[in-house]
């Protein structure tokens, strides 16, 4: 889950740019309300990596999430499953909290 909100509306591992709730972003690169944002996020096998705004902000090795509840850091995360357990195969989805959200240009290339 890589946060796409808008900046000031959260902080740490919520902004946008973040690995939700498990790691904060390596930069801050999100632009203003009423902007547009760019990502890109590569996911192969345990390696994900995101830029948003052709900034590099994240670049984990899932598998380091090993308990539920926790990250690597020994911080408490929200999942009640480990990361590494998760699913790495099915859909997409694309969430919002109720503020407006528009989306445009997006394209899912499979790797093999």
């Amino acid at each position: 889950e890589i946060q796409i909100a808008s900046p000031g509306l959260y902080s740490g591992k919520h902004i946008v740019g973040s690995l939700y709730d498990a790691k904060e972003p390596i930069v801050a690169a999100g632009k203003p309300d009423g902007e547009w944002n760019t990502m890109d996020l590569t996911c192969k096998g345990p390696n994900i990596i995101a830029k948003v705004n052709g900034k590099k902000v994240i670049d984990v090795v899932i598998d380091d999430w090993k308990e539920p509840n926790k990250n690597p850091d020994g911080s408490k995360n929200k999942f009640k499953t480990a990361l590494k357990d998760l699913p790495r195969t099915g859909n997409l989805g694309l969430q919002y909290h109720g503020q407006p959200v528009w989306f445009r240009n997006i394209n899912v290339t499979p790797l093999n």
